[in-house]
């Protein structure tokens, strides 16, 4: 080998050895900010758990500043402002991150929870319902997604579409939610009967009964409609299947059917009605002093008497029935009784 061929290959040794140290100082010189980077979120993680929001964000916002690509980052910058009552910058930060075009699925969905839950905050449903939409355009089954979804369509009242929304979560989970979807129908009902059409309006009380049969609110809300339509023993016959199906809950539509009744001028039923459902069950307090009413009002203060005593029996501190006594006794002309339950209403 000549001098010449041992000096050009020296030369090139040196230069080969001084690029490969170039190039790991230059990878380290890279490195660097990243390993702060994560360090950095790593403390901010910590701050947050420990309630430090201050700190936490200035974390966060080292981390940014290291590294851009920090995705997670900026998430939790727009979480903490939120949380600090900056809804309208929270959103932005949240906005912001979704228009760039290397996103995955997972970092889209978490950055629209995020927006979603900023703009819930700021009680604007229906921005945070178009970023709950996007989220199940990504993943229709995002359990969290169609819950939202469900509230958000209750908060907007829009009904039919918070009903198909519950049918949809309760798939998802596996498992039926009959009296949530029953409660969407109700509204769905009432909205319909706000625009006088009560024919449509029973038509989903209807089906809300097919799902929870022994919805009240259906059965009084159907009541409710024909009476509207001045149909009073329609409503009537209403409520009497009510209460044949629910013998125990009956209390519930006692008001609704005693004006019912006075309204067709038919008073003598209601007591029937009353006394087959103390038989059937005696621990109805409701139907006792319901009965006591009416047997007072026809003069038959002892019958009263012995009603709201029947309850007191089963519960002595019940005190509608001690209220009731002091009235009764007090027109028996038994004074002495009436200050007796008077006394014993005050202290309970």
């Amino acid at each position: 080998m000549t001098e010449n061929s041992i000096f050009i290959f020296s030369l090139l040794a040196v230069a080969l050895a001084g690029g490969i140290l170039l190039y790991q100082q230059r990878m380290r010189s890279l490195k660097r900010p990243l390993e702060e980077a994560a360090n950095d979120f790593s403390a901010g993680l910590n701050y947050l758990v420990g309630g430090d929001r201050a700190l936490a964000l200035q974390k966060f916002r080292d981390v940014v500043r290291r590294d851009t690509n920090n995705v997670d980052a900026y998430i939790k910058i727009g979480d903490i402002l939120r949380e600090a009552g900056n809804y309208d910058r929270a959103a932005k930060v949240h906005r912001d991150l979704l228009v760039r075009t290397n996103l995955n699925n997972h970092q889209q969905i978490q950055i629209l929870r995020s927006l979603a839950k900023d703009y819930e905050a700021s009680c604007k449903p229906e921005p945070a319902l178009n970023a709950v939409q996007k989220i199940l355009a990504i993943n229709r089954n995002d359990l969290w997604a169609l819950d939202l979804e469900v509230q958000l369509y209750e908060r907007l009242k829009q009904w039919k579409k918070a009903y198909e929304s519950c049918e949809a979560l309760g798939k998802s989970r596996g498992e039926t939610q009959n009296s949530r979807l029953a409660y969407f129908l109700i509204q769905e009902g009432l909205q319909l009967a706000g625009q006088n059409d009560h024919k449509a309006s029973r038509i989903k009380f209807r089906e809300a009964l097919k799902l929870d049969e022994h919805s009240p609110e259906a059965y009084l809300n159907i009541a409710d409609s024909y009476m509207k339509e001045e149909r009073a023993e329609d409503a009537l016959e209403t409520l009497k299947h009510f209460i044949e199906k629910n013998p125990a809950k009956a209390s519930v539509v006692f008001t609704r059917m005693k004006d019912i009744l006075f309204n067709i001028g038919v008073f003598g039923e209601i007591e029937n009605i009353y006394k087959s459902i103390i038989e059937e069950y005696p621990d109805n307090k409701e139907a006792h002093l319901a009965l006591a009413e009416i047997y007072e009002k026809k003069g038959q203060v002892n019958r009263a008497i012995q009603l709201c005593q029947e309850v007191l029996e089963k519960d002595a501190k019940h005190k509608p029935a001690l209220r009731m006594l002091v009235t009764y006794y007090h027109k028996r002309g038994d004074d002495r009784k009436a200050v007796d339950h008077a006394l014993r209403f005050m202290s309970e």
